[in-house]
């Protein structure tokens, strides 16, 4: 992951008196802080919106009215236009 720019930073994680406890190690890619000991979350980092990974589309293709299903290189992703937090890719 070195190689996309990710940076690993590693927080204290103590639980002190009136202080907030994080977990333990994560990676940096860009914004978004993932989690290194967390199981694998199914999201892909594009630009500035995240890309959300299912099995089936067929329930996401529901969430809004602008929603596309196109195929590209072998693949199947829904597509907005006018709200990118929508994008998915079936994998």
């Amino acid at each position: 992951m070195a190689g996309y720019g990710a940076a690993l930073a590693w927080s204290a994680g103590h639980s002190g008196v009136g202080g907030s406890c994080r977990p333990g190690p994560f990676v940096l890619l860009g914004s978004h802080r993932i989690q290194i000991n967390a199981p694998p979350a199914r999201v892909l980092v594009y630009g500035t919106t995240a890309m959300k990974i299912r099995n089936s589309l067929k329930s996401l293709m529901k969430r809004h009215r602008d929603n596309q299903l196109v195929r590209r290189k072998g693949r199947v992703f829904i597509i907005n236009k006018t709200q990118k937090r929508f994008k998915a890719r079936q994998g």
